[in-house]
């Protein structure tokens, strides 16, 4: 019993063997088989398009997913963009019954060898037209064919420059047949209108915020029919954190440079070789923003269309240091002007010295009783009226005891004070009024310079608050009305 069942075991294990190895075998066969029986028994022409009613369209399913945003080109106005295409359609033309050919549900074969929808890239702005590798087609045993090709896409796209750098951008990718019309083929999206964007790299100056499709019937100037493409538009906001660090700060920092100019009074002792340099630290300032400009008009397309919100805020800036060097003029001007050339006229001391000093909370400096040139003059004048009154009657009195004593009417002593004659106390006397005609009018200089220097002080606080008053509602009138400040 043993010895007969040993010679029927080997033969069914090696009958097994065999059932084992010839399946693999036909497997290869099977495909070349398949592949045969589609391409070269049923004539499958690739020009054809597979329908099985040729009035009516066929339908392709649409979708993209979004992998890179490579670039956007500003000045340029182009979209360098990393994207895989996915097209679904029924070929009616690639169906074959799986049993007949070992099992075998779906096949992959070139792109040339099976019929493709046009599918393009309508705003594309690359050289070659059509930036896609043509990758195999997936063919299912039903007919369903899938094509997946990935491709560096270079679109154009128009830029809105007006919030830069707080800005969105928006880029439309419009595809569509470039001969089929809506008669013969009808793009549809394959499931949700919006781009895929789950495996999107991050983009360190762009953050992406959507891809919405839309799909679209439109005819054309050269023909009458209407072609249908579907368009997805790429939502992109501008990070500003680096814009922020490398521009904004910098100039804020340079426009504050020319408010501590103001900061330093008129009258002090440094303010003379200051203010020699304020004129060309503020044309320095000047130089600084324009090189900011420059930066930003090198990344900007040249258009009239709109102008970029940071160049509306240097614009204010570079007013605002234009402003400040013709208020340092003025100031220097009032500064430096003495009794010898100009005379203060009663204006400046009733509005300038007086009510916007009042209003500035500006007191003037040196003693409080003297209120007003006119009453420094006066006390003067009055001072050199009784010191001539005293000085008249001490020589008069004088005189008149001189002459007492040679007329004999008095003794006269030896060594007498008053032994001089009329003649040198006349002398005496025109000389006095000399040295008090000098310090009173050396007083009356000191007053007036006095009074045009508190002038220029109190022009340039004036200035100072201007200026300050300027800058902070430019710096926040920018700042909040762009539709996003920070975005990291």
């Amino acid at each position: 019993m043993t010895m007969e069942w040993f010679p029927g075991g080997i033969l069914v294990f090696g009958f097994i063997l065999l059932s084992f190895f010839l399946k693999e075998t036909l497997q290869g066969q099977n495909e070349r088989h398949l592949l045969h029986f589609l391409f070269k028994e049923k004539h499958y022409n690739p020009l054809e398009r597979p329908v099985a009613n040729e009035s009516k369209p066929i339908i392709i399913k649409f979708g993209i997913t979004l992998q890179q945003i490579i670039d956007i080109d500003e000045k340029n106005q182009i979209l360098y963009s990393n994207i895989w295409l996915q097209m679904k359609w029924q070929d009616v033309n690639l169906v074959w019954e799986p049993r007949e050919f070992g099992g075998m549900e779906e096949i992959r074969v070139p792109a040339k060898n099976v019929w493709k929808p046009d599918v393009l890239l309508y705003n594309s702005a690359d050289d070659d037209f059509d930036g896609t590798y043509h990758s195999n087609i997936i063919v299912n045993h039903q007919g369903h064919v899938k094509w997946i090709p990935p491709g560096m896409f270079k679109s154009t796209c128009q830029i809105d420059i007006a919030w830069f750098p707080f800005d969105e951008q928006k880029c439309d990718l419009k595809f569509g047949s470039w001969t089929y019309d809506g008669r013969f083929l009808d793009l549809i999206f394959d499931g949700n209108s919006n781009g895929d964007a789950s495996d999107f790299i991050r983009n360190g100056e762009w953050e992406l915020l959507g891809v919405p499709g839309v799909r679209n019937q439109k005819s054309y100037e050269c023909c009458p029919e209407i072609y249908i493409d579907i368009t997805y538009t790429v939502h992109v906001q501008r990070r500003t954190l680096y814009y922020g660090f490398n521009i904004i700060i910098p100039c804020v920092l340079i426009s504050s440079m020319s408010l501590l100019l103001f900061m330093l009074p008129p009258d002090s002792g440094e303010k003379i070789s200051l203010g020699k340099q304020r004129v060309k630290s503020g044309v320095t300032i000047l130089l600084s923003l324009m090189v900011f400009l420059l930066l930003v008009a090198e990344t900007m397309p040249p258009t009239s269309d709109a102008v970029p919100l940071i160049g509306i805020y240097f614009c204010c800036i570079m007013i605002m240091c234009s402003m400040s060097m013709l208020f340092t003029v003025i100031v220097l001007n009032f500064h430096y002007r003495g009794p010898d050339t100009h005379r203060i006229p009663s204006w400046v001391n009733e509005w300038i010295n007086g009510r916007l000093a009042w209003l500035l909370w500006m007191k003037r400096p040196g003693p409080t009783h003297i209120r007003h040139p006119k009453d420094a003059i006066e006390r003067t004048r009055l001072h050199d009226i009784v010191v001539q009154e005293r000085q008249s009657s001490c020589l008069l009195s004088a005189l008149d005891e001189d002459i007492r004593v040679e007329n004999g009417t008095l003794p006269k002593p030896g060594e007498s004070p008053f032994h001089n004659t009329r003649s040198d106390l006349l002398c005496i006397l025109r000389e006095l009024r000399k040295i008090t005609s000098r310090s009173k009018r050396e007083e009356e200089e000191v007053v007036v310079r006095g009074e045009w220097r508190f002038a220029a002080m109190v022009i340039d606080r004036l200035c100072l608050w201007i200026c300050v008053t300027f800058t902070l509602i430019s710096t926040l009138a920018v700042l909040f009305s762009a539709p996003h400040l920070v975005t990291i």
